[in-house]
Formats: structure tokens, C-alpha cells, sequence
């Protein structure tokens, strides 16, 4: 690479760590979380994980410093990689909302970031690959997933399709192996961000595979690149795998899936691309259109890329609705809903959108102008985020604020509320949450009796007590004032058959059992204690 190149590359990381900030410039500015369908779960993820950085720990398998403080073993069954990226501002800005801005700032920049070096790769051009870059990382269908439903999972895990898709790319249809360790990489990273979309980006390797059978494009030599791509994917994700089979396999309470997935019907899916709803907005449906006019000029890849949205768009419409009926049968039931694919989709139609936006300029216009239009083009999908933004916080201005703590009695909102303090972001964490994913992952066994465990209630012979609770992690402390020897402990921390437990009795270790609610419990016999004050200390051993 040239000086020229380089020096053309180090702009154009600026460009984009600059676009990721001006971004969120609305809504920092507005110092505001709107709630998502997911939000209250993920800040609890992320504050768990703050917590545990603090507390000079890399990783916790179960949830201690929120979520009810309870033992949720959620970082052993959902992915948790974005976690660090946003727990990790909370550590140097203690205005959480900020922080978290600023978190989500680091994410989409990473996004755009990948996007444009996959795609320097791929064209070799760098304004091709910056447009790519600035108009999937800000599109609109990551928008919705970051900022209006803050699904993190699926949205961070939109940061990895180039990886997997030219990764596999270059592995099925290209006679060279430089870049076949790009698929592995872009697998692990979606499987330890989100499980579901794992299953999602396993459908399109598939998909991609088939096709080079049909296209007489498969070889022994790409079939053994296939095979060592998926022997580095095992080997990079074996602890995620390992983790997840242990909690599987003491019969957790997983996010509820439906029976029967089915499509949407066509009017639904265009009214909700003009309305900018969790599609791929009218922008691309516009852009994508003038590909099609230009259809003629556009290479065969660009071609494809087009047919493969195409065809997942044929997936999420009620015209395959009789496939679904068999799929339904099978794991991929886990998605929940067929619209979930638009995250495949949303890549492909941006990889068709920046060929044509390169045909058209090139074509289109004169020499002299093509500096002006690139960065007109450079800065649209920017203006598209900020009206996304504006649109938003008009929509929250009628949505209650979190201002008190809440108890399982008088719970906080449960959907379509805001966070404008220091203190509604507290009350989110610190108090009793009965949010979106509260009992996802518990022990299956806690289901009958939920409402006592995430409410941290604490039993002695069957007898509701109080108590002090103390997070540590992978544990918790529990001080009890009076008690009574010989009696019975039913702690409000999640047992999980398959998993192994600490607990000591002021510092003395004690046996322990899974109690009718699926906790940890213990009973206290006359010799192991005769203080006044119990110290319980209960902590998850790892495997």
C-alpha cells in the first residue's frame, strides 16, 4: 500500500469515528434513554458487568450486581461481548446515561469501522468502501435495533456479516485462501454477541454454500477450508458452548418462543420500509430501485447480492409461510419472528445500494462534480440519523420517567418509559426489576414460586426474614441478624442442577441442596454456629 493509500485510510477512520460521535449528538445532548422492548435488561447486563471490571474480575457467570441479584446465569446463555464495550465507559464517566451514549458511539463506530476494512479488501477503493461503511453502520434498521428497541445483541452482531460474508466468500468462490480465517473470526464474534443471530448467519453460510454447489463452484480444496474454518469456529467458541450446555442441561426458563413463526404479508412489509419501522427504510427501497434501473450495468456479484436479499425477503413474507410451518419444528423456532432475517437483509441491500450509488455518480456525473456529490453522499446517511433521533425524542416526550425506586408491589413501567436522571438509571438496576427478561434463564424449577426469588426473599423454616444483602462476585453475602439453630435456609439465589455452589456459615463451609423454588438452600445445625449475627456467603464455582 502507497503512502497516498495510507495516509487516505487514516482520514478515513477519522471520518468515521467522527460520524459515530456527531451521531448520537441529539440525543446526548437531550440526555435521555427512551425505552426499548430490551432496554432494561441489557443496562442490568451492563451494570453487572461494570461492576465485575471494578471489582478487577474479567467475567461473571452469573448475575450478582443486578437483575435482582439473584444468580441469573445470563452471561453463561446470551452472548456478552458488547457488554465490555459498554461497561467499560461507566468506569471513567459516572453519568451512566453519557456513558452509556458514549458506549453506544464505540459500537456503531466499530460497525463502520469493520464494514470499511472488509470493503477495502473486497473493492480496493476507499470512497466505495467509506460510503458502504457510513450507510450500513448508520442505517436505519441498526438505528431501530440500537436506539429504539436497544436490542443490543442483534444489533452488534450486524457488526460481523462482512466477516462471515466475505470470509465465506473467498473461501467458496474465490481460488485464493488469504482471507478464509475471516469466517471463523466473524462466526465467533456474532455467537458470543447474540445466540439468535448465530442461528440466522449459519442460514446464510448455508445458503451460500448451497449455491456454489449449484453454481459448480465447490471443490475438495474449498471443502477443506470449509472443514478448518469450522474446526477454528469450535475451538474459538468452546467456552460460550460449554457454558450454554451446562445451563441447557439444568432445565433453565429460556426467552419464550412461539409455536409457529409466520411472514408477513407484502402490504406490511412495504408500509413498514416507508415508515422507517425496523426495515430497511424508504432511503434504500429508493436507492435500490435505481439499481434496478441500472441493473445492466452492475457485475454479477452485485447481482447477487441483490437476489440473496431478494431471497430473504422472500423468507420473511407470508408466501413461505408454508415452509415455516415445517421450520417451526426445528431450532430456528428460537428467532421468534421471521422479520428478524431483515438483519440479513439490511447488509445485502446496502452492499447492492453502495455499487449503485459508485454506477450512478460515475456515469451520472461530470468529473468536476464528483468531489461535491461524494460528500453530500457521505454526510446523508448522518442527516437520515438525526432525523431518526429527532423523531424519537418527540415520540418520547409523552413517555414517563423513571423517578422512584421500584418494589415488586408497585413495579416500574414495563415498556414506554424514559431515563433523564442519575437516580431513574439507579432505580432501573438497584431495585426490584420485573422488566423484559427478568426471569429469562432462571432455573425452570423457580417458575412456581418467581415472584418470592426476584424479590430476594430470604426464608428460615419456611418463614420470610430479613436480611442484609452484600453483591461479591459470582456470589453474594447475606447477614442475618437473629436466627435460630437447627433451622432451615432458603436463600434467594438461583441453583442450577448442573452447576456447583460455595456456601460457608461465618467462614465455616456447609453442605447444601436445591430447595422447591430452585435456589440454594442449607439447613444450620446447632454446631455450626452459636453467635448472634449469621454471615452466609453462597458462590458459583465454575465447572
Amino acid at each position: 500500500m502507497n503512502k497516498v493509500s495510507k495516509s487516505r485510510n487514516y482520514i478515513d477512520i477519522l471520518i468515521i469515528i467522527l460520524m459515530a460521535f456527531l451521531a448520537m449528538i441529539p440525543l446526548i445532548l437531550k440526555g435521555t434513554l427512551f425505552s426499548g422492548a430490551d432496554i432494561g435488561y441489557h443496562l442490568n447486563r451492563i451494570f453487572d458487568t461494570y461492576q465485575t471490571l471494578e471489582h478487577h474480575h474479567l467475567f461473571s457467570y452469573v448475575a450478582t450486581y443486578s437483575l435482582n441479584r439473584i444468580g441469573i446465569a445470563s452471561n453463561m446463555s446470551y452472548g456478552f461481548l458488547p457488554l465490555y464495550i459498554l461497561a467499560i465507559p461507566f468506569m471513567f464517566i459516572h453519568n451512566y446515561i453519557l456513558a452509556t451514549y458514549i458506549g453506544l458511539i464505540i459500537l456503531f463506530g466499530i460497525i463502520m469501522l469493520i464494514s470499511y476494512f472488509v470493503g477495502l479488501i473486497y473493492w480496493h477503493n476507499n470512497r466505495k468502501s467509506l460510503i458502504f461503511a457510513l450507510f450500513y453502520g448508520l442505517s436505519n434498521y441498526l438505528f431501530n435495533f440500537a436506539i429504539g428497541t436497544f436490542d443490543i445483541g442483534q444489533f452488534f452482531a450486524a457488526a460481523f456479516i462482512p466477516l462471515v460474508v466475505f470470509g465465506c466468500y473467498s473461501i467458496l468462490f474465490l481460488n485464493n485462501n488469504n482471507h478464509w480465517l475471516l469466517l471463523p473470526i466473524g462466526l465467533s464474534a456474532v455467537t458470543y454477541t447474540h445466540l439468535i443471530s448465530t442461528i440466522m448467519i449459519f442460514s446464510l453460510v448455508i445458503f451460500m454454500f448451497i449455491l456454489s454447489i449449484v453454481l459448480h463452484k465447490i471443490s475438495a480444496l474449498k471443502l477443506y477450508r470449509l472443514v478448518l474454518s469450522a474446526a477454528v469456529y469450535f475451538l474459538m467458541t468452546i467456552f460460550y458452548w460449554y457454558n450454554l450446555i451446562i445451563v441447557l442441561r439444568s432445565n433453565i426458563r429460556a426467552t419464550q418462543s412461539p409455536k409457529f413463526i409466520l411472514g408477513e404479508n407484502a402490504y406490511n412489509i412495504l408500509e413498514s420500509i416507508l415508515k422507517n419501522e425496523q426495515s430497511i427504510g424508504s432511503i434504500f427501497l429508493a436507492f435500490s430501485i435505481v439499481g434496478l434501473l441500472l441493473w445492466a450495468n452492475l457485475d454479477n456479484i452485485t447481482h447477487g447480492a441483490f437476489f440473496i436479499a431478494l431471497f430473504y425477503t422472500f423468507i420473511i413474507s407470508s408466501a413461505s409461510n408454508i415452509f415455516w410451518v415445517i421450520l417451526s419444528k426445528t431450532p430456528i423456532v428460537k428467532i421468534q419472528w421471521a422479520g428478524r432475517f431483515i438483519w440479513i437483509i439490511n447488509f445485502f441491500i446496502c452492499f447492492f445500494v453502495a455499487e449503485t450509488i459508485f454506477e450512478l455518480v460515475n456515469k451520472k456525473v461530470s468529473l468536476r462534480f464528483r468531489k461535491i456529490i461524494f460528500y453530500l453522499l457521505m454526510i446523508t446517511p448522518l442527516i437520515l440519523f438525526w432525523s431518526e433521533s429527532v423523531t424519537l425524542i418527540n415520540h418520547g416526550s409523552s413517555q414517563t420517567a423513571i423517578s422512584r425506586p421500584a418494589t415488586y408491589s408497585n413495579p416500574l413501567p414495563f415498556q414506554n418509559f424514559k431515563i433523564n436522571s442519575q437516580n431513574g438509571f439507579r432505580y432501573i438496576i438497584s431495585s426490584d426489576y420485573t422488566g423484559v427478561g427478568s426471569l429469562d434463564y432462571l432455573p425452570s424449577k423457580s417458575m412456581s414460586n418467581f415472584k418470592s426469588l426476584t424479590d430476594s426473599q430470604l426464608f428460615m423454616n419456611g418463614k420470610k426474614i430479613n436480611y442484609y444483602g452484600y453483591s461479591r462476585h459470582n456470589g453474594m453475602m447475606y447477614l442475618i441478624k437473629k436466627h435460630k439453630v437447627n433451622s432451615i435456609y432458603d436463600l434467594p439465589f438461583a441453583n442450577y442442577s448442573d452447576c456447583n455452589y460455595k456456601v460457608t456459615v461465618n467462614g465455616k463451609r456447609v453442605p447444601y441442596y436445591s430447595t422447591n423454588r430452585g435456589t440454594v438452600g442449607f439447613r444450620l445445625s446447632a454446631n455450626n454456629n452459636n453467635n448472634n449475627d449469621l454471615k452466609i456467603d453462597v458462590f458459583y464455582i465454575p465447572n
